[in-house]
């Protein structure tokens, strides 16, 4: 009798284990997958990643979707994957390119030109010269509630340029900037009434019109 007791407090320890077993496992699956959701939604500022857009439809931002990569273009700032970009809905104003200590000087890691850059271009404008008119109204720019908001490189505003009938509301007489710094003294712009690409002094105030890449 004595064996048969063991016996059965043995299987109940071994069930009482089991158990415990699964509900961690369940507790600890349930956390990362619960994890992982949170840091995609950070990652991708909220956007629904799974929507097919065309150009000139309504974007995440509240914007006008002007480019689309369906193989994705890597996003320079922190490495990650995009397929479009989208512009706001309107110019933010007129802004320097830089302030008066970086109008004859290089702002490092400004000089990107490519598509992908114009994030990478602009955090280093805002953050190495402090208080820089036109990036920190981009940065500032908040639209459809979203904080990821860039001046374009510049081969991110010749493909704005390209779809300007799509988006809309750009003007044709006016130049945008670009963050994209040609040398100590000037920056990119776009004339938008030619596709024109002058290089302005980074003193002159041009049209801003922020865009994001999800």
């Amino acid at each position: 009798m004595t064996n048969l007791k063991r016996l059965f407090y043995i299987l109940h320890i071994l069930r009482k284990n089991f158990l415990i077993s699964i509900i961690s496992f369940l507790l600890t699956f349930a956390f990362v997958a619960c994890g992982d959701s949170v840091n995609v939604e950070a990652e991708g500022n909220g956007d629904d990643s799974n929507k097919i857009y065309e150009i000139g439809d309504i974007g995440p931002g509240g914007g006008i979707i002007f480019y689309r990569n369906d193989g994705g273009f890597t996003m320079t700032h922190n490495h990650l994957t995009a397929h479009y970009l989208e512009a706001a809905p309107a110019d933010i104003g007129y802004f320097m390119w830089a302030t008066l200590t970086y109008q004859d000087d290089n702002i490092p890691g400004a000089n990107g030109t490519a598509i992908g850059t114009g994030m990478s271009n602009t955090i280093s404008m805002s953050q190495i010269d402090l208080g820089n008119p036109a990036a920190t109204a981009c940065r500032n720019y908040k639209g459809g509630g979203k904080t990821d908001w860039f001046i374009p490189s510049i081969d991110e505003l010749s493909e704005l340029y390209k779809e300007r009938a799509a988006v809309g509301n750009l003007s044709a007489a006016d130049y945008y900037w670009s963050s994209s710094e040609y040398d100590k003294t000037q920056a990119h712009s776009f004339y938008f009434y030619n596709g024109y690409d002058p290089r302005s002094h980074k003193s002159a105030p041009i049209a801003v019109r922020p865009i994001r890449a999800f």
